[in-house]
């Protein structure tokens, strides 16, 4: 099981009746599923997400990893094409 927790800090108890927020999500959820459930818990939490705003992963394309098979050779490339390291078998 995957568990978000936000526990109310002290200070803002006197404010609200809300003393923690938990969302349970079955470990077996999809990214998409995990993702929409983190973006609810983000609004219980009181955080605003922009009209027709989502939460989403994004690669950044200049440290995207590549992985490319040449000569039996297992190699790990920077966005750049800039080789990290080898794996020779």
């Amino acid at each position: 099981m995957i568990k978000f927790i936000n526990t109310t800090d002290d200070m803002h108890k006197p404010y609200t009746a809300v003393q923690s927020i938990e969302m349970c999500i079955a470990e077996e959820s999809s990214l998409s599923d995990i993702l929409e459930a983190f973006e609810g818990f983000l609004k219980a939490s009181g955080y605003h997400i922009p009209e027709n705003g989502y939460i989403d992963i994004v690669q950044d394309e200049e440290s995207m990893v590549q992985y490319n098979f040449e000569d039996n050779n297992f190699k790990f490339e920077a966005g750049d094409g800039t080789p990290t390291f080898t794996i020779v078998e």
